[in-house]
């Protein structure tokens, strides 16, 4: 870890599936495993498993940051009774808690569970935040960590220019901690990441505005200036061709706002050339996101308006 500035979350933005799904995210990154979640409710001892050569590997997660020595050894404890409701022997157990841990502590809570399998092992917050520097793309996926309040979301909108800003300031403040990472999450990062543009269309309340606001937070995070629904043709190029890093959001793109707030009848032309122009300046120059009402779901190079 040497040369690697680790966070310091406490983890307190986080809620007990929040927590859950985070640890989830970074053990298997860290054990190059993958780990599987289950339903909230009753877990009979497992949060999380996962398969390997020599057999289960389990995971209980404990989000109580605030927790003192003994109620880490107490969660410890009644952990260790309800092993047997598992039905098998895990080759491996793995209990990890947001709470600050001292040597001593560790070492106790890993006696209390030293019947439920072969290898045990305890995390506090201090080894969470040192295995998490080692992987950054665990940390922008759970935004929730480094956008901890309204003022971040508010900082994000005082770097950018947001036309419509306070409603969209209100949107995101609203929206962004009961936002809940999913598949084409992934798929939206991964094509504004290699092409530098990303189309979201689909049915009205699919989720596309939401999934395109959390795109703005994550490059907002790496540096990027945001910019939501400029409405101005001769603007866009403005931003462009400065050397700021931009990310820029259009907000129902081609749908049925666009007639009336663009001001342009060649809408359509413009923003083709647009997109173009961002191909041809290159990544990480400039990238766009698009919010399309229509049927279906795709995603657009920089090179093709759809």
């Amino acid at each position: 870890m040497s040369g690697i500035a680790a966070p310091d979350y406490d983890f307190a933005s986080l809620s007990p599936y929040d927590f859950e799904v985070f640890v989830r995210d970074l053990l298997s990154a860290q054990d190059r495993l993958v780990y599987s979640t289950y339903r909230v409710g009753a877990d009979g001892g497992i949060d999380l498993k996962a398969a390997t050569d020599k057999g289960w590997v389990v995971a209980q997660c404990k989000h109580t940051p605030s927790a003192d020595k003994g109620s880490v050894l107490r969660a410890a404890r009644k952990e260790a009774g309800k092993a047997s409701s598992m039905g098998f022997t895990p080759a491996r157990y793995v209990f990890v808690t947001s709470a600050e841990l001292t040597p001593g502590t560790e070492r106790e809570t890993k006696e209390a569970l030293a019947e439920v399998a072969d290898t045990v092992e305890v995390y506090g917050r201090g080894w969470l935040n040192a295995v998490l520097a080692l992987h950054p793309e665990v940390e922008r996926r759970h935004f929730k960590l480094w956008i901890s309040s309204a003022q971040a979301v508010r900082a994000m909108m005082q770097d950018g220019v947001f036309l419509r800003g306070e409603s969209r300031i209100q949107r995101i403040e609203r929206n962004y901690l009961r936002f809940v990472h999913h598949e084409t999450c992934g798929v939206a990062e991964l094509a504004l990441k290699e092409h530098g543009c990303v189309l979201l269309s689909g049915a009205p309340g699919a989720g596309k505005t939401t999934i395109a606001e959390y795109l703005l937070l994550l490059w907002w995070h790496r540096g990027f200036r945001v910019v939501v629904d400029p409405r101005t043709v001769d603007q866009w190029w403005v931003w462009l061709e400065d050397d700021t890093p931009t990310v820029f959001f259009f907000d129902d793109a081609w749908g049925q706002t666009h007639h009336q707030d663009h001001g342009s009848r060649h809408h359509d032309t413009d923003m083709s050339e647009f997109i173009e122009s961002i191909g041809a300046a290159g990544w990480p120059d400039c990238i766009q996101g698009f919010d399309h009402d229509e049927s279906g779901a795709g995603v657009a190079g920089n090179s093709a308006a759809q």
